[in-house]
């Protein structure tokens, strides 16, 4: 892949976590004065709980099978036998997770008390299982995707600005956020067969899937550790605490990886590329590697030391003085983007890319142990500030072990 086609996807995935990540933002303190503290924090508590779902359906495949589509981007055959394997796979996973959701509200009360909720949330899950961002971005051909998804995204936002007026709306609410991603997939799966050089998407194979549950095994578990201990950090703090608290560490966190998320575009659109130079020209590839560690890094250095700076300023800005406890949250999650930029640049696009996904399994999982053991207790005795010091914790130990790994590996010899 030449390198304006690389810019050319870092800019559509640019572009596309803006409207994944911005828009809500700008959505949040509309959210914040609709539905007030305890609302806010109970969608945030459902939201939460279908990213742990997510976490399911996804088994790594964002970074498996989008390696593979972009190794086999000239080859039309393997690229259908991966689609349909994938999507069968992600679909069943998306079945069985409802099943389970609703097992989940019949026996525990506080989910029953809001079960409209959880289901109307679960709409989120199914977009997430039939939107095929994984394959065009292993193609690197995210132009028209990332324009899809930003329509239905900015239609959505319109859509919760116009409908939702009152805490009696976040059932509503919770519809509308999680059902463009499912009109972005409705409107891009026939897009497919002409991406890859096909006529029509041919039926699954049973090898094809249980190559594909093979291929993501690792990934998926170092990806379930991440995404679990990211996306259950909010849904334990609204368990061991109150919704309010809750709502005060989402207004947090959503700042914060408003900023971290910045750099997402790049380590995105940057994986695939380094993974197909990692096989062709695997010294180009640590030459680029170094390049990407000392721009991103220092960037996102900077990006870290303002965010801690000017929270003072941000929270009453776009919040209601409900939300000044907020601020001292990201003030300690502050160091986040800088430790996670560094995190992906080492892990992701170092070691995964030339394929140690085993080590870097066994990293990720040892982090999400770390917090497991840690954030409960953390956020029961310091509520929402000992959980923002354990998720920090837990990144910074994450990133020094890849630090470590990768000055002990010679790259060239694997």
């Amino acid at each position: 892949m030449s390198k304006k086609r690389l810019l050319e996807n870092i800019f559509s995935l640019g572009a596309l976590q803006a409207a994944n990540y911005a828009l809500p933002l700008l959505l949040l303190p509309y959210l914040a004065h609709t539905l007030g503290v305890e609302k806010l924090g109970l969608l945030a508590f459902a939201i939460s709980l279908m990213q742990l779902f997510s976490v399911l359906i996804d088994y790594g495949f964002n970074l498996s099978a989008s390696r593979q589509a972009a190794v086999h981007r000239n080859e039309p055959t393997a690229l259908n036998h991966l689609f349909a394997a994938v999507t069968t796979l992600r679909i069943t996973f998306a079945s069985a997770g409802l099943l389970l959701l609703y097992l989940l509200i019949q026996t525990i009360p506080r989910l029953q008390s809001d079960a409209n909720l959880y289901l109307a949330s679960y709409i989120l899950v199914a977009g997430n299982a039939l939107f095929p961002l994984w394959l065009f971005q292993g193609l690197e051909r995210m132009k028209l995707a990332s324009l899809i998804q930003i329509g239905t995204k900015f239609t959505g936002f319109i859509a919760t600005i116009l409908l939702v007026k009152s805490p009696d709306d976040i059932v509503l609410a919770a519809f509308l956020q999680g059902s463009t991603n499912l009109a972005a997939a409705f409107i891009c799966l026939p897009l497919v067969p002409g991406a890859i050089g096909a006529t029509r998407i041919v039926p699954p194979k049973l090898e094809n899937i249980s190559q594909q549950l093979k291929e993501g095994w690792h990934i998926f578990l170092s990806s379930a550790a991440i995404n679990l201990y990211t996306s259950s950090n909010l849904f334990i703090l609204g368990v061991l605490t109150n919704p309010s608290t809750a709502g005060i560490y989402h207004v947090a966190e959503k700042t914060v990886r408003a900023v971290q998320y910045l750099f997402e575009p790049i380590n995105q659109a940057v994986y695939p590329y380094i993974s197909k130079l990692a096989q062709d020209n695997p010294q180009a590839a640590l030459d680029f590697n170094q390049k990407m560690l000392k721009w991103a890094g220092a960037a996102s250095l900077l990006s870290s030391i303002s965010l801690a700076v000017t929270a003072p300023w941000i929270v009453p800005l776009l919040f209601s003085p409900d939300f000044s406890a907020s601020v001292e949250i990201i003030q300690a999650m502050a160091p986040l983007p800088f430790i996670i930029v560094i995190s992906n640049i080492i892990g992701k696009q170092k070691l995964l890319a030339f394929g140690f996904s085993r080590e870097f399994s066994r990293i990720i999982i040892l982090g999400a142990g770390l917090n497991f053991a840690t954030f409960p207790l953390m956020a029961h005795f310091f509520g929402a500030l000992g959980a923002a010091l354990a998720n920090v914790a837990t990144e910074a130990m994450i990133t020094t072990f890849f630090i470590l790994k990768s000055r002990k590996t010679n790259f060239l010899k694997h």
